[in-house]
């Protein structure tokens, strides 16, 4: 029953992945475009986007727009209560226990090591979806969009520069891009 395989499969990423919802990107995306073939590539960066725009952490709304285009409303509110599930019963272990034990040199130990592998992860997800935005598909730059690509960068140069609201940098690159592409035929 898909509503079961929903919760069920967006508990477990929800449960392996850590380091916010940039974090489980790459487990999600494994999980439904590798390994269960609910999505192509290319539909999950679109997922990818819109989650990145919409309200909410960005692996909820994922789970969300996955639950609902595999089973409608039902679906998403499986996906997402299973996402959230696993998160909701260990933070609350994990804030009793750092109330109680926050000070010790071991636990700041942990959480400071962790932090790297957390990047890691976001790293990751951010490139894989770059490469596919400003090429072909995911091979080694078999044709490169050089208009995309200089998109990319103009929107991460603004962004490091002057750091401007994210929705001002999106709506900019969205408007742009539908010109550019529109006026250029791409």
């Amino acid at each position: 029953m898909i509503f079961l395989e929903l919760f069920f499969h967006f508990a477990m990423v929800g449960l392996l992945s850590f380091g916010g919802g940039y974090g489980a990107l790459p487990q999600i995306q494994e999980k439904i475009v590798n390994e269960l073939a609910w999505m192509t590539q290319e539909q999950f960066s679109d997922v990818m986007v819109i989650s990145e725009m919409t309200p909410g952490p960005i692996s909820i709304n994922a789970a969300t727009f996955v639950g609902t285009n595999q089973a409608g409303v039902l679906g998403a509110v499986c996906a997402t209560l299973g996402f959230v599930f696993p998160s909701v019963v260990i933070m609350t272990v994990f804030a009793v226990l750092l109330k109680k034990f926050g000070n010790l040199k071991a636990v700041k130990d942990i959480l400071s090591i962790m932090r790297p592998c957390v990047i890691g992860l976001i790293a990751s997800a951010g490139l894989k979806m770059l490469v596919e935005a400003v090429s072909e598909g995911l091979a080694v730059f078999p044709s490169l969009d050089i208009l995309a690509l200089g998109i990319f960068a103009a929107a991460l140069f603004v962004i490091r520069k002057w750091k401007p609201s994210p929705i001002i940098v999106m709506s900019v690159c969205g408007v742009l891009g539908g010109i550019l592409y529109g006026a250029v035929g791409l």
